[in-house]
């Protein structure tokens, strides 16, 4: 508890200083092509990851852009510099406001209402930029875009009051997950994508794109960095993978981001059944581990992320799994590996965390499962 306290204060104090660091405009804006025929306007609000240059999103606006251009959506793109590299929620609030303000002089109407609210504007972010934007999301975007971060947490030192469940969230929200993400961790889109399939359940058209509809869409053979810059962070439990893969990833990643956009703005078919087509197939890539959630004790998901993560370099009977009781240090465990006899063997931690919500050990899913 004191832990906690001290936290949010450092992330107030954080919060203070930022306001007199902020500049009045976004580090980096793209504008749309005014070439060719006249498109819908759009603006997506982008924050970087923690510690990260935004310039190293540039890759990635551009490619959202063009593929959004294509779908007849004319976007601006807006990148953020956070405060100290890391910002918080109150910070998000501020370069959201910016970004508006500054793309208003470019030409840009967001048709905000009185409270702010625009249905022209889509705010996001890479790992922390989406994890701390997610509150100016629910209250003045129309929609939100997730990369490498999720609408579920495993906890949140600044007293997050948006909901956890996705199925909650009275607008879009897209869920980009990579499938080899040692950082944000599958497990967590896999819980996101079974609340979205209850909320496009409980729709009284689930056939067209409106605020109850959401998509969890999974890249493959995508690591968290090859969001930004391709370079894993392994220490903090990134998967290795060709850094020269990063600019077909973020390729797929800008299809997904451009059809939700298109979907929400244009309602075209296309785009609307391209965002049901990734969620059929997250549901194929998640369903073991949603099995594995329903344990109430769940060494089965644990072994089942590291199989998944170690693809075929190591089978069933090598890997076992054992419950790590400290979750302030689990955030850094590794797999270990054994030699036994002429055999390897993979040990792997797992933590349980309580479940307030009496489904079943849903929130285990802190093993780091990185292939060795």
């Amino acid at each position: 508890m004191a832990s906690d306290v001290a936290t949010r204060a450092v992330f107030g104090a954080m919060s203070v200083m930022g306001r007199f660091m902020r500049k009045n405009k976004p580090v980096m804006v793209l504008e749309p092509n005014r070439d060719g025929p006249e498109r819908k306007e759009a603006l997506f609000v982008m924050m970087p990851g923690a510690f990260k240059d935004p310039s190293l999103y540039r890759p990635l606006a551009e490619a959202v852009q063009k593929e959004c251009e294509e779908r007849n959506v004319a976007l601006y793109v807006t990148l953020s510099a956070l405060p100290f590299g890391l910002g918080t929620e109150g910070d998000a609030q501020s370069e959201y406001q910016a970004a508006v303000e500054h793309v208003k002089t470019l030409g840009f109407d967001p048709e905000e209402n009185q409270l702010g609210f625009s249905e022209k504007v889509y705010v996001g972010g890479h790992s922390w930029g989406g994890a701390i934007s997610r509150k100016v999301g629910f209250n003045r975007a129309q929609g939100i875009v997730l990369m490498g971060a999720t609408c579920k947490v495993m906890s949140n030192p600044m007293g997050d009051t948006v909901p956890e469940n996705i199925a909650e969230w009275h607008k879009p929200v897209l869920v980009v997950a990579a499938e080899l993400d040692g950082q944000s961790r599958i497990p967590y889109a896999a819980l996101d994508w079974q609340d979205a399939q209850e909320a496009s359940a409980s729709a009284s058209e689930p056939d067209l794109f409106s605020a109850s509809y959401k998509c969890v869409a999974v890249v493959e053979d995508m690591n968290h960095a090859q969001f930004c810059d391709g370079i894993p962070n392994i220490p903090r439990g990134d998967i290795g993978v060709a850094v020269q893969q990063t600019e077909t990833v973020q390729r797929a990643v800008a299809r997904i981001i451009a059809d939700f956009i298109a979907a929400d703005q244009l309602k075209d078919p296309a785009c609307i059944r391209s965002l049901a087509q990734y969620n059929s197939h997250t549901g194929k890539l998640v369903e073991n581990y949603l099995n594995a959630f329903k344990e109430e004790v769940n060494k089965e998901m644990a072994v089942a992320v590291q199989l998944h993560v170690a693809r075929q370099k190591i089978r069933k009977e090598q890997v076992s799994a054992y419950m790590h009781k400290d979750q302030a240090a689990f955030v850094f465990s590794k797999p270990e590996l054994l030699q036994v006899d002429s055999d390897v063997r993979c040990r792997v931690q797992y933590f349980v965390e309580p479940d307030s919500t009496h489904r079943g050990g849903r929130r285990n899913s802190r093993n780091r499962c990185s292939p060795t």
